[in-house]
């Protein structure tokens, strides 16, 4: 979105005013450094990294925003966005490695070694199964279920959602509440296992304490965007 308003900021002979223009600059410039680091956070991994440019584009973004010279996509999209691309993307590659890549050396070490911090199912008999990575019951079928449905769905809506498109905002409101009914199941399921996977008793380094400190986000983000999406004006979206 880069819509200048053209009254009265277009001088006599038509062209744009300096301000317009260099407002259209940071615009531009914003948009880089926010997509940037969306990109980079939900790459898992590297998430880190992807901070300071989210900030950084965040924050020029907001800059233009107020100067009032050029159409912005409103900030809480933006924040609503980066947050739905992050969430799902991180989850995303991090359940790809277990799904296609459990038995090699980067998928071996980056999930046992969250398993052994937060949550023994992905640390005790991993890679154990003859399907390969996590071995605690039934967590497969929630992995599938998201690999192959849930997140590329989410990222989809997510992605057109910061586009301003009226499709993507039905489907993040259909996503937001796959999300509740997946994060219900999910954690129930692995509740099944308490001891093995949070227990005192050789669970987990930082216990039941640590899997609420790693996963509440992931859990209560659908619960705060629900009401959002059903009190926001919708017609900013268009198709």
């Amino acid at each position: 979105m880069s819509t200048t308003i053209s009254r009265p900021d277009v001088g006599a002979g038509g062209a744009e005013s300096p301000e317009v223009l260099e407002a259209q600059r940071l615009h531009r410039k914003g948009e880089k450094y926010f997509y940037a680091g969306v990109i980079i956070v939900a790459a898992t991994l590297i998430g880190p990294f992807g901070i300071p440019p989210l900030v950084y584009g965040l924050y020029l973004l907001r800059k233009v925003e107020k100067g009032g010279l050029v159409a912005v996509r409103p900030w809480h999209v933006s924040v609503i966005g980066a947050f739905a691309i992050a969430d799902a993307g991180a989850n995303f590659v991090g359940w790809s490695f277990d799904t296609f890549a459990a038995q090699t050396g980067i998928g071996w070490t980056m999930l046992r070694g969250w398993g052994h911090l937060f949550d023994g199912g992905y640390f005790h008999g991993y890679g154990s199964t003859w399907i390969g990575g996590v071995a605690a019951d039934g967590e497969k079928s929630y992995i599938y279920m998201a690999v192959f449905v849930l997140w590329p769905i989410r990222l989809g809506a997510a992605w057109g959602f910061l586009k301003m498109k009226r499709w993507a905002f039905r489907w993040m409101v259909i996503s937001s509440w796959m999300l509740v009914l997946f994060w219900v199941g999910w954690s129930t399921n692995a509740m099944l296992n308490f001891t093995e996977r949070y227990g005192a008793a050789g669970g987990s380094l930082y216990g039941f304490g640590g899997w609420w400190l790693y996963n509440a986000p992931y859990i209560l983000g659908p619960v705060v965007m629900i009401p959002y999406f059903y009190t926001v004006n919708r017609e900013l979206w268009t198709d």
